[in-house]
């Protein structure tokens, strides 16, 4: 029987292990997905720039 119960205990702490995995995987994903956002916007401003700087050098 105390084989058992540490058997029971063990799957008990891989399951409480997998969910610490999981909260801390989902935290980096949602990081992920704002840095893909903030780089997103980054490169859209370096469009708009160099569009701009375009426009300058085109026009002289």
């Amino acid at each position: 029987m105390a084989r058992i119960e540490r058997i029971r205990n063990k799957i008990q702490l891989a399951k409480e292990n997998i969910q610490e995995f999981e909260f801390h995987f989902n935290l980096v994903v949602q990081q992920v997905a704002a840095l893909h956002d903030e780089l997103t916007i980054l490169e859209n401003q370096i469009d708009e720039t160099n569009n701009v700087l375009r426009q300058w050098t085109t026009t002289d």
